[in-house]
């Protein structure tokens, strides 16, 4: 004899507010609020990591043609994201570089 049970949706979990921002960040549309993270820097390795721990998957760049703040007219390979940092990453990040350790794990 087997036996099933039924979920209803109001019992089911709803998504932590860390999922749902990393959602965004892979799959949102960019809106006047989100910033550009340039691919490879700090910032961007913290979203990295941010995405994959919370959703399982990593924000994807593209080439933009942009003017970054205080860099020229260019090509630049990376992605506009929520914000400049991910909850919870740039404490971390801080006290990494402040003691000379590197993380080269994320290209």
């Amino acid at each position: 004899m087997q036996h099933q049970t039924l979920i209803s949706t109001s019992a089911r979990p709803t998504a932590s507010p860390h999922a749902e921002l990393a959602r965004r960040a892979v799959f949102g549309l960019p809106d006047d609020t989100w910033v550009f993270v340039e691919a490879g820097t700090l910032a961007w390795q913290q979203w990295c990591r941010f995405c994959r721990r919370e959703i399982g998957r990593m924000p994807v760049a593209a080439h933009v043609f942009a003017s970054l703040p205080g860099r020229p007219l260019g090509r630049y390979r990376g992605r506009s994201l929520p914000m400049l940092r991910p909850p919870g990453e740039s404490a971390l990040d801080r006290m990494r570089i402040a003691s000379g350790e590197r993380e080269d794990d994320i290209a």
